[in-house]
């Protein structure tokens, strides 16, 4: 018997019985923005500046008027339009201090692309170098994903983010009552003559089968007809985060 860990939608038939988990993965968050780091002083408009400094000075007829005209009409009197002008510098200031915040994000960086890539090691040895500046933002979205990959469906919905829907088996210990003789069933979750403690699971990557020969895509000399496909970059990103004690093995249906 096997746990199974299925992507909503996916038509796929365990071939061993045991327990089946639907995973919803939802809408790709590589793609969709998980922070919002806008408020009223990311873009401030002037004229609220110019108010919220008015109310700053101090008390009194030298600075208020004795009628306070200067402050029920700002638009117009001199210390409004006085205040207005030395407010100007903040608003370059608000927006030059929220555009430096969205650098603390891969989801709303600009300007801080090379130094994110730097320290997260990219461009992927596990995946080629993207080109153009926003396949290089997804790669870097990607990595950090990968960082909090933990679950089975953590790596189906990893997986997915890649390109690739697959299906996660995790071999369940032998069982009396439950398991059965010569149906494939095995004492533990380990490959047969393995004696070390790693724990085996298996990647079913579906939808991918024999890579075909195709004019206009494959070469004469250096393609076959028909080979099993391989996807070297999903087993190169699933075997660096796997954790150190289980094996993962890729199944190509």
């Amino acid at each position: 018997m096997s746990r199974w860990f299925i992507p909503e939608g996916l038509d796929f038939t365990p071939p061993r019985a045991g327990p089946i988990t639907t995973v919803s993965c939802g809408t790709s968050d590589i793609d969709t923005p998980t922070v919002v780091t806008a408020d009223a002083l990311s873009t401030p408009a002037l004229d609220d500046l110019r108010d919220s400094h008015l109310m700053l000075l101090p008390m009194g007829a030298a600075w208020r008027t004795p009628d306070g005209q200067g402050f029920n009409d700002p638009d117009t009197s001199v210390m409004g339009r006085l205040v207005k002008a030395m407010s100007a510098p903040f608003l370059d200031l608000y927006r030059a201090a929220f555009e430096l915040t969205n650098e603390s994000t891969a989801w709303t960086l600009d300007l801080s692309l090379a130094d994110w890539e730097a320290d997260y090691g990219l461009p992927d040895p596990c995946i080629s170098a993207p080109e153009g500046r926003e396949a290089r933002i997804r790669a870097l979205r990607l990595k950090i994903r990968a960082n909090a990959t933990i679950t089975p469906a953590d790596y189906v919905c990893l997986a997915r983010s890649i390109g690739y829907d697959v299906v996660i088996e995790e071999p369940m210990p032998f069982r009396f009552g439950q398991s059965s003789f010569g149906n494939g069933d095995r004492f533990s979750g380990q490959t047969p003559g393995e004696v070390d403690m790693t724990f085996d699971w298996y990647v079913w990557v579906v939808g991918f089968g024999v890579d075909w020969f195709t004019f206009g895509k494959s070469r004469f000399g250096v393609g076959r007809f028909g080979h099993p496909f391989t996807a070297t970059d999903l087993e190169c990103a699933f075997g660096r985060i796997a954790p150190a004690d289980t094996k993962p093995h890729f199944v190509y249906p």
